[in-house]
């Protein structure tokens, strides 16, 4: 028997005619010319090809279905049967079923002395399981490829505690982070990756709707684009190896083929396209509804490869093939018979599986739209608060703005003003009224400095009140108030004129003498200085005075060396426990300025703190001292 498929020249061609022609003399009879050479014609059944497209839709969506398991299972065993149950849907369910149903739907017939004869068709047994037996192979291969991180060796998981670990390295050390105070007394440590070591903690602490939404969306790992590559040969591969080996199993009697090279070429180019779509379908589109259309579209492109592989075939009318296999023969109604029922009972099994496994992932996308819901409304409440931020600011500047201009007409009136509310507690003043009061601004404000004997009665328009205002030294004034009350809605306000009942003249001079006799103007001085220190003296309560002496003189230094050893002998003379010259101040405030002292760098109010408090001590001594000049 002579291949048809081996003849290459068309003299070999005319050659194996001519031996055919003579061996249909010899056996049909002398009559019969070159004319009479029966022609090959090829029916199509469209309900074959409709039932074809659908198996291959069904195991498509059943593979694509199955490989999204992948992702949620975490056990290795698991995702090997995920992976081996994927393949076998969209090798044998798909492409291998898909294809001997395509091939059953052609039909070959030929004409012989006026009847046309209808051409049998059988399948080699072993050639039919081989194709099947490749095409899972090969795709069980490529998705191996893609479904292990070959090129990546470190898995990205999803894990908590990955979070909670901050990595940072000082610059002192090579390897690890010493345990020894030593040597981690003071590292050097790169601040970008501190920041953002622990803006990871924070985010941690207070998780956001983002990071529970990737937990739950499971591992995200897509394969890299060489994995896809590699694996779409292997995929390609056993679609192709399966195709036409399933050809070489098709057999028709008196019927021989020779392919078309430049078709063949064409189908390959088409396979290794819809290896492609399947493996990205398979590894970077989510499960839902989509799945569905894309399982058309990579159906689509499977059984194009196929019908377009199949015109690949010349069928010619050949009478030396008379076996239709030389192994055992399957019948076309048993082929087809039983290809329906594996690919059926195969697509059942698969969705079974995936209908059993999907509940989890139901109740995952359940969760993922509720913690959407929730972001959306986190983000709605965060839009709320931000403007409500904004208009506050716009209204604590308004607000600044007001202060700063009432401030500013308030300090332009000569005559000292206050503004207290129900309780005497000053709110507002003006300089003239601090002025008079001896005290700053900021000792005004919430301070109750006004001694009266009823509040109630300044809360009256436009009338005059005799009142006695405190001053700095608890010395008391007798002054005129001229009070104009205001309701701001609220509660209301007293805005008070002061004027001196006796004399504008003999108030500034009472004012001026008085605050000629603050510690502050005494310690400037010289005279009143001295006098105070001998006073001091025979109390045998020298040292405060003394420690605000060198305290004066530290402040003056302007060499740097110079009030370093002035810090130092202030620290040894007056702060060091034991020490002849040790203030009578409680022993924690005593370490407490001296540590904040030993880290100072010789600030100038270095030692602010510890004199408001020597200056508290020396009060009740000062007021003695004022009361023997007959001043108070």
């Amino acid at each position: 028997m002579v291949d048809i498929t081996s003849i290459t020249s068309k003299k070999k061609y005319a050659e194996y005619f001519k031996t055919v022609m003579n061996f249909t003399n010899d056996t049909l009879g002398a009559n019969t010319t070159a004319s009479a050479v029966p022609q090959i014609s090829i029916s199509v059944n469209p309900l074959y090809v409709v039932i074809s497209i659908l198996v291959a839709t069904l195991g498509a969506y059943t593979c694509f279905s199955l490989i999204q398991e992948v992702r949620y299972a975490k056990r290795v065993i698991t995702k090997l049967i995920y992976i081996f149950l994927s393949c076998t849907s969209l090798s044998i369910c798909s492409v291998w079923a898909m294809h001997f149903i395509g091939t059953i739907c052609y039909s070959m017939a030929y004409t012989m002395d006026g009847k046309q004869v209808v051409v049998p068709m059988g399948f080699d047994a072993g050639l039919t399981f081989a194709s099947a037996f490749a095409a899972w192979f090969l795709c069980l291969i490529g998705y191996a490829i893609c479904s292990v991180q070959i090129f990546f060796p470190v898995v990205r998981k999803l894990s908590c505690c990955n979070i909670l670990r901050i990595r940072y390295k000082s610059s002192t050390q090579t390897e690890s982070i010493s345990t020894d105070n030593a040597a981690t007394s003071k590292p050097t440590v790169e601040k970008v990756q501190i920041r953002n070591s622990l803006k990871n903690v924070l985010n941690w602490v207070t998780p956001t709707v983002d990071d529970l939404i990737c937990v739950v969306e499971g591992n995200e790992f897509k394969p890299h684009i060489i994995q896809v590559l590699f694996s779409a040969i292997f995929v390609s591969g056993g679609f192709l190896v399966m195709h036409f080996v399933g050809m070489l199993a098709t057999k028709y009697q008196f019927v021989s083929c020779h392919l078309d090279v430049g078709v063949v070429a064409a189908a390959c180019v088409i396979s290794i396209v819809a290896s492609v779509g399947a493996i990205l379908i398979s590894f970077h589109i989510p499960d839902g509804s989509i799945q569905v259309l894309l399982a058309c579209v990579a159906a689509g492109l499977v059984c194009s490869m196929h019908y377009v592989g199949m015109t690949a075939g010349h069928y010619h009318y050949n009478p030396l093939e008379k076996n239709i296999s030389r192994g055992a023969q399957l019948s076309m109604d048993q082929v087809a018979l039983s290809v329906m029922i594996a690919a059926g009972a195969t697509s059942f099994f698969m969705l079974l599986v995936s209908s059993m496994v999907s509940s989890k992932r139901r109740d995952m996308t359940r969760l993922n739209n509720k913690l959407k819901i929730e972001k959306e409304k986190n983000r709605l409440i965060m839009a709320n608060v931000r403007q409500n931020v904004s208009t506050l600011n716009e209204m604590v500047d308004r607000i600044a703005n007001e202060e700063y201009q009432t401030r500013k007409v308030m300090n332009m009136i000569y005559e000292p003003i206050c503004v207290i509310d129900q309780s005497g507690v000053v709110i507002k003043s003006n300089t003239s009224f601090n002025n008079m009061t001896g005290m700053n601004d900021e000792s005004n404000i919430s301070a109750c400095l006004l001694d009266l004997n009823d509040v109630s009665e300044v809360f009256k328009n436009n009338i005059t009140i005799k009142s006695r205002l405190q001053t700095a030294f608890k010395g008391v004034l007798t002054v005129d108030v001229q009070c104009s009350v205001e309701d701001s809605g609220r509660s209301p306000f007293c805005i008070m004129f002061l004027k001196d009942s006796e004399g504008s003249s003999n108030l500034q001079k009472e004012l001026s003498m008085r605050t000629a006799c603050d510690i502050d103007n005494i310690l400037s001085d010289p005279d009143a200085l001295e006098k105070f220190q001998l006073f001091l003296r025979r109390e045998s309560c020298e040292e405060p005075l003394l420690f605000l002496i060198d305290v004066k003189r530290y402040e003056k230094c302007s060499i740097p060396v110079e009030r370093l050893n002035i810090q130092n002998e202030i620290i040894a003379n007056y702060l060091t426990l034991g020490s002849e010259k040790q203030l009578n101040l409680p022993s924690q405030e005593l370490q407490k300025t001296v540590k904040k002292a030993s880290g100072g760098l010789c600030q100038v109010d270095l030692f602010s703190q510890i004199v408001t408090s020597v200056k508290l001590m020396l009060r009740p001594n000062f007021k003695r001292y004022l009361s023997e000049k007959d001043i108070v």
